[in-house]
């Protein structure tokens, strides 16, 4: 750092150290701009500007200020963790593991850059070398906030909900108002379905922190689980006043009044939403449950993958206690009367989310495939240690870009997020062996139509389009079985459940 700096900017240096101290960023931000703007500053003004940018959440306008601060003094390694930060916030997580890296040949025991570089590697998807580095980081430093609440991440992510709890938790104990670990807390406890305890502590971070957007959007999803949506709307109100530029809160407060009831306010919010992120496809899905659009052919990707990730730790439970889902076993159950129980077979679950439905089938697995497009379902599935191989893919892209020849097909309840399912059934008779079956679930369609996209987001399907895809596929229905799918709010989903041969 600079080595003579004039009265007046020591200071103001002294003025926002202070200031930030008591977490008065905004008027130590405004502090050293205005003398910025009058006078040539020193390195030290200059990386407290960055820090109050970044703090602020304006890494872009951070990330110049530090870069010049790294290009001055290349070896400074507070200059280059503060860059390392402020691209991680940028979400430039590959460059900023390289000056994390670059921060430890300096000081290969710096404790911040050590778990920031944790960090990085987590959304790197580099899980085993981000927990060597968490683990290193708490051998250093058992009692680092940070490192504990990030290693927690890492440990959601893994679907290690129970293990990140209490990482987040270890963090509160040595520092009690830490929003990230109150916030990570709230959220893993949401994922566990733990709402009363997690609405504790989304509450404790807007305590701390008043215009925390997420923890105020976040928070209407617990009070909707709690089925007290109304009182979601004050937080997301004050979320849109803080952040009105922001999809995320607009598209949370959409999906709010929907659960309400209020059509006209949810779609006007989640058509805000399409105007700010064209590409947003969950919110364009929604609008078309809203309106009846019937251009809507599938769930988008997206939808599905947020869906079962949020879903992933509650899923059994609640399919099988409160929804009364009995589709694995029914499925099972007719496969059985038309094959060989004693033979082995090679087996493809599409869909297969947690394994629910491939338990049943571990007796004649010879090798089983299961495919879904949320990461943390599989990770559950991988838990059950029935499969020979897990794949993060859709359908459609697995066979093209597969060629297991399956004995056994199975979809258990996942045609309901796919309306169009032509080329599906022209993939599976493609892949099937000769002698194959098909056996899968579908809600029942009222009317006419092949399919219909319902206001539980959800597609059913008409009979007479199952059986005309199949007839056009050469697979010949060995079986029928009309049942109750599931529940939902206590009322009988009807379906039907299918067996074909190749």
């Amino acid at each position: 750092m600079s080595k003579q700096i004039k009265p007046k900017e020591q200071k103001l240096i002294q003025q926002a150290q202070t200031l930030l101290s008591q977490n008065s960023v905004a008027a130590a931000k405004e502090a050293l701009l205005d003398y910025s703007r009058k006078n040539k500053t020193s390195s030290n003004t200059k990386y407290l500007l960055s820090i109050c940018h970044a703090i602020s959440g304006e890494p872009e306008l951070a990330q110049p200020l530090a870069s010049l601060l790294v290009k001055e003094q290349p070896k400074n390694i507070e200059f280059i963790k503060l860059l390392g930060s402020v691209n991680h916030d940028l979400k430039n997580y590959t460059q900023a593991g390289e000056l994390f890296k670059k921060a430890l040949k300096l000081n290969p025991n710096d404790v911040q850059a050590l778990s920031n570089l944790a960090g990085a590697l987590k959304e790197l998807q580099e899980n085993e070398e981000a927990e060597s580095c968490f683990i290193k980081t708490l051998e250093l430093q058992p009692n680092q906030p940070d490192a504990l609440t990030n290693y927690g991440l890492l440990k959601q992510s893994a679907a290690l909900v129970d293990e990140a709890i209490e990482l987040h938790r270890k963090a509160l104990q040595y520092s009690p108002e830490h929003v990230a670990a109150l916030y990570n807390l709230a959220f893993a406890l949401n994922e566990k379905g733990g709402y009363d305890a997690s609405l504790k502590f989304y509450q404790k971070v807007l305590q701390v922190s008043p215009n925390h957007v997420r923890a105020l959007c976040d928070i209407s999803y617990v009070y909707g689980k709690l089925k007290q949506p109304e009182l979601s709307l004050p937080h997301l109100e004050r979320a849109r006043l803080i952040s009105p530029g922001d999809p995320h809160v607009h598209f949370i407060t959409g999906i709010t009044h929907k659960a309400l009831g209020d059509i006209e306010k949810a779609t006007s919010c989640l058509e805000e939403t399409v105007r700010l992120e064209p590409d947003n496809q969950s919110a364009k899905y929604h609008l078309a449950i809203l309106t009846g659009d019937k251009s809507m052919t599938s769930s988008p990707d997206k939808y599905v993958e947020d869906l079962f990730d949020n879903y992933a730790e509650t899923f059994d439970d609640h399919l099988t206690s409160k929804l009364q889902y009995k589709t694995p076993e029914l499925i099972a159950n007719m496969l059985k009367k038309h094959i060989n129980t004693d033979d082995k077979y090679k087996i493809l679950d599409l869909g297969c989310g947690t394994g629910l439905a491939g338990t049943h089938f571990q007796e004649i697995s010879e090798h089983m495939v299961g495919i879904d497009l949320s990461s943390k379902m599989l990770k559950k599935a991988e838990q059950r240690n029935i499969y020979n191989e897990l794949i993060a893919t859709g359908i459609e892209p697995y066979f093209d870009s597969h060629d297991f020849r399956p004995d056994i097909v199975i979809s258990a309840d996942v045609f309901v997020y796919i309306g169009d399912i032509a080329k599906i059934f022209e993939q599976v008779s493609s892949a099937l062996e000769n002698d194959g079956v098909f056996v899968f679930s579908t809600e029942d369609a009222d009317g006419d139509d092949d399919f219909v996209l319902r206001e539980s987001g959800r597609f059913a399907h008409h009979e007479n389009y199952i059986k005309g895809l199949a007839k056009a596929n050469q697979l010949t229905l060995l079986d029928c079985e009309q049942t109750i799918i599931r529940y939902d709010a206590n009322k009988p989903i009807h379906g039907q459940v299918y067996l074909f041969k190749k």
